[in-house]
């Protein structure tokens, strides 16, 4: 078969679809020798550089991601493949797709699950989430939904948001955890890592994400900011990655917060090899999403086996069911007490990190590729 792949979010290596992307494509390379892969992109992603003989890549340029997502499969490269099967990675429809069977991966439905009432009543939506796109996006994603021959989404929670939002049925694949968060970590790395980022092992919290609206870092920020002195003093806090809320932190911290700028760690984006040592390396992981498909950075928390405040939201409940501390994502309180459980109640620690180890141990993208060219094979059928 002549498998075509929308990869455009493979040049968005640090975000959830991004990560999928790359990660996905990477082992369908390392178990699928027979079928040929077309991957197009925007721009060529370093983090798939290496793939054998029988994947090709393609760039066509574009404006913007929403405009490459509409118009690459209108490529002269695109239309002389032909290809017998488009797999588009998250949740668009180009305007041209020539024969092929339609392969969609929707990991989530924020838009119109952030909207909904019910979420805005519970104060599980942040009103910052509202929108007119929202409101309207499960009217006009019913009829996306339906032009796929295949569905296909990340988690079970996913699933049943899709047939209450969409009124279509979509396959759950779970994703996988990338194979830098699932190999062993010796004492020497995670000093040697922690070390180079100015932070100590076991004596720091740790946030890694997205830095959007959704993902609530203020929130957590306020619950650290919040806590005991003596807390505080003892344990940094590290943030991993880039974006708006990063920047308003550090805004915060280098004017009125100043005196505690001291207890903050900025990373940056980093590789996910430092990025895997630093989250073993810490004491317990802050994830406050109010809204997940799946949840990357919960999972890989578990995979290292370190405990992750998390909240208390259907997919992290789907995918850590016995590894986590849940919380309101809405209450700062909550966060702020947790923190300091975790911190005094050595026994709550000891067993959250002995279940963390096993928890996610089923997440494998071996096994999601193996699943991916079955669907494949079917929609040929």
């Amino acid at each position: 078969m002549k498998i075509a792949i929308n990869a455009g979010y493979s040049e968005m290596p640090y975000g959830g679809v991004g990560r999928y992307t790359i990660d996905l494509i990477k082992n369908l390379a390392a178990i699928d020798k027979n079928n040929s892969y077309y991957i197009f992109s925007r721009i060529h992603s370093c983090h798939l550089s290496g793939l054998p003989e029988n994947f090709f890549y393609y760039t066509v340029p574009a404006a913007d991601l929403r405009s490459f997502h509409k118009n690459f499969s209108q490529s002269k490269q695109y239309k002389e493949i032909n290809p017998d099967i488009l797999h588009m990675l998250h949740f668009a429809v180009p305007k041209h797709r020539g024969s092929a069977g339609l392969v969609i991966t929707i990991h989530d439905l924020i838009y119109p699950v952030l909207s909904s009432l019910s979420m805005l009543l519970s104060r599980r939506s942040p009103v910052s989430c509202i929108s007119l796109e929202g409101l309207l996006s499960s009217f006009s994603g019913r009829n996306l939904a339906r032009k796929a021959d295949a569905l296909i989404t990340v988690s079970k929670t996913s699933s049943r948001d899709i047939r209450q939002y969409l009124g279509v049925d979509a396959r759950v694949i779970y994703s996988g955890l990338n194979e830098d968060f699932i190999s062993p970590k010796t004492p020497g790395q995670i000093s040697e890592t922690c070390s180079r980022f100015g932070l100590e092992a076991k004596k720091y919290f740790i946030y890694f994400g997205g830095h959007g609206r959704r993902k609530n870092v203020m929130n957590i920020f306020q619950a650290w900011n919040n806590l005991p002195a003596a807390v505080k003093n003892y344990y940094k806090f590290c943030i991993a990655g880039e974006g708006y809320y990063e920047k308003k932190i550090k805004k915060l911290l280098a004017g009125r917060l100043r005196t505690q700028a001291g207890n903050f760690i900025f990373t940056g984006n980093i590789a996910y090899a430092d990025l895997s040592v630093l989250a073993a390396g810490a004491y317990a992981s802050i994830y406050g999403s109010f809204y997940e498909g799946f949840g990357f950075p919960a999972a890989e928390s578990c995979a290292v086996g370190v405990p992750c405040i998390c909240s208390d939201i259907p997919s992290l409940r789907e995918i850590m069911p016995a590894s986590g501390l849940f919380v309101h994502p809405a209450k700062i309180s909550e966060f702020t007490e947790a923190i300091i459980e975790l911190c005094g109640n050595k026994n709550l620690y000891n067993k959250i990190s002995s279940d963390s180890s096993s928890a996610c141990s089923g997440f494998s993208w071996k096994k999601s590729a193996e699943l991916y060219i079955e669907v494949y094979k079917n929609c040929r059928q």
